[in-house]
């Protein structure tokens, strides 16, 4: 069995990979040793780092150096093809000095046949048949020719194709025990999402190729590649050098995840192969996102499917606490059932987004659906209802509907009907006096009327200059805050339906007023941008609160100390106040808020 180019399980294999296949032939050496020789072709300034290997038994007795073209074999090697042409070389101890450099250099000759196939290319440009010195130092020498053409490949680049022709020439770069070394590159890891992307490279690597900066191969049975012509170029050329050390972190990471799509790809693509989620998957979503985003189709394909993977999972790990939480909330708290459930619903809903059905997840909802509250009652009406309030002691509904024209007044433990206001205009508002005595209604008309709860007798209205907007009880049920279309706010005594005191703000309608706990203040919301604290018993202004757009909802803490307030067209945000500093918080929300209150 005959191997060449051993060097290159240094440059293109991972440390692992190389200890494996060392392990392996040593014992396969040691099964066969009468039927089974090995040759092995290596470069001398690899061979340091087999010495050590698993073939150390085997190494120094069977070593075989080849060794190197002496100065006379190289002159021959120059001047005889020259000749040939009819070239001569200026001066000429040109050969001299070709000879002395590539004298004790590694993998010098197929440095010296591109260096003198550089000098002829000038002799043609310069219509000459000499082969001159200043050509040979332009070039930087044997060293440096390699280096020298990749360099004007680059500048004659727009920024575009420089920065493919970056992206690559690092893909062909490997770094081994802190050096750089040359890699093969299969064709196929130069495929990308981008079409303009693909273009480009292909027309970079048609250069190169034409540049004999790189070249290319197929191994038997395996894939088309591209690899840099020399070490020297990966090692030699200064741009590439700060290419590598400005995406040190790139390369490495590149070097691990190029492998790990490329296997995963083989495989056909078993999610067993993705990266797990952490730091690496996460750096490489950022990768993904950016501008500098490097990765080939395969890598990106590889990590897009890693990260689907990883939410998928997370989102599944979610669900089952969220489902364990529901059943511990529902096992714990019997007063959070509807928490619970929530709970349940939101595990579920996880899952189903992802096309999964889990057992914990269905038993947990099941288990809270059973134990959650069945409607008592359905109480039809024949338009769309748009108030209803509860009596104090919670045994009476009063609603009112679309094109009703009436409050109804139904019984909560029979769902009768017990009880109708007919009015002549279509109502809105409708709420219960404190104690329950009295109930309070108002729609589509200038006036607002109030009525015994126990009897449906009316016993006052109060006539507005405007539609009425909105109403509101005293907690002592004694007196009536009411406000029209119109900056004007007026609170009125029940039993005589007169006007005991009225408050003003500049301009606009009056949206919302509350009372205070107790009873001593009236807050008012307002679209002249402000809501505003008044005094009950003078009808004096107090406070003023500034906002940006109108405010519509205003309502007080049980405790008085505070209030809060909600805005028309910039609903996502709620106002906490404190009514002695009005020092304010601002509450936001995700999406538009429609009510506020504080609870009980």
């Amino acid at each position: 069995m005959v191997i060449d180019q051993f060097e290159e399980l240094i440059t293109t294999c991972k440390q692992q990979e190389r200890e494996q296949f060392l392990n392996f032939l040593a014992e396969v050496l040691e099964a066969n040793a009468q039927k089974l020789h090995i040759i092995i072709t290596l470069r001398s300034d690899f061979e340091p780092r087999f010495l050590d290997s698993a073939l150390k038994p085997y190494w120094s007795g069977d070593r075989f150096p080849v060794r190197a073209m002496r100065s006379d074999e190289l002159r021959q090697a120059i001047e005889r093809p020259a000749n040939e042409k009819m070239l001569d070389f200026d001066p000429p101890n040109l050969v001299d000095l070709l000879i002395d450099e590539v004298g004790q250099m590694p993998g010098s000759l197929s440095l010296l046949s591109f260096t003198l196939s550089e000098l002829y290319t000038k002799c043609i440009e310069r219509e000459s048949r000499t082969l001159t010195e200043a050509d040979y130092q332009e070039l930087g020498g044997v060293a440096g020719s390699l280096t020298h053409r990749a360099t004007q490949l680059y500048n004659k680049l727009d920024k575009a194709q420089q920065l493919t022709m970056q992206r690559v020439m690092l893909r062909m770069v490997t770094i081994e025990g802190g050096e750089s070394a040359r890699r093969r590159v299969p064709l196929s890891e130069l495929i990308y999402i981008n079409d303009a992307e693909n273009t480009r490279v292909e027309e970079i690597r048609q250069r190169l190729d034409k540049a004999r900066l790189i070249v290319g191969g197929q191994e038997t049975g395996g894939e088309p590649y591209v690899e840099p012509a020399h070490d020297a170029l990966v090692r030699g050329w200064n741009k590439l050098q700060e290419w590598k050390n400005e995406e040190q972190e790139n390369l490495l990471l590149q070097q691990r995840l190029t492998p790990a799509a490329n296997d995963w790809d083989r495989n056909n693509r078993p999610i067993g192969l993705l990266l797990p989620d952490g730091d690496r998957l996460n750096q490489l979503e950022k990768i993904l996102k950016s501008t500098n985003n490097w990765l080939n189709q395969r890598e990106t394909e590889f990590i897009k499917s890693s990260i689907k993977l990883a939410k998928e999972r997370y989102q599944v790990n979610l669900s089952r606490q969220l489902a364990v939480q529901s059943e511990l909330t529902r096992n714990q708290q019997a007063n959070l059932l509807q928490r619970s459930v929530l709970l349940a619903v939101e595990a579920m809903k996880r899952l189903d987004d992802l096309g999964i059905r889990s057992l914990e997840t269905d038993q947990a909802l099941r288990h809270g659906l059973v134990l959650l509250p069945r409607p008592l009652l359905c109480i039809n009406h024949e338009g769309i209802v748009n108030a209803i309030a509860f009596s104090p002691d919670s045994n009476s509904l009063a609603t009112t509907s679309q094109n009703d024209y009436a409050v109804r007044v139904w019984k909560m433990v029979s769902g009768r009907e017990v009880m109708r206001l007919n009015h002549e205009y279509e109502l809105d508002k409708v709420i219960f006096s404190p104690d329950g005595k009295y109930i309070a209604t108002a729609g589509l008309s200038t006036i607002a009327q109030i009525w015994e709860a126990a009897t449906g007798k009316k016993i006052a209205q109060m006539t507005h200059e405007k539609y009425v907007e909105a109403i509101a009880f005293s907690p002592n049920g004694k007196y009536l805050a009411t406000t029209s279309r119109s900056p004007l706010v007026q609170i009125w005594k029940l039993t005589t339906g007169k006007e005991v005191v009225y408050m003003l703000h500049n301009e606009g309608w009056v949206y919302s007023v509350t009372f205070s706990p107790d009873g001593k203040y009236l807050a008012t919301a307002s679209s002249d941008q402000t809501a505003r604290l008044w005094e009950v018993s003078t009808g004096k202004e107090l406070k003023c609160m500034p906002h940006n757009k109108s405010v519509k909802k205003i309502t007080f803490s049980p405790d008085g100390k505070y209030l809060a307030t909600l805005m028309s067209g910039d609903s996502r945000f709620v106002y906490l106040w404190e009514v002695a500093t009005l020092d304010v918080v601002r509450l936001d929300h995700t999406f538009d808020v429609e009510s506020i209150a504080y609870p009980c």
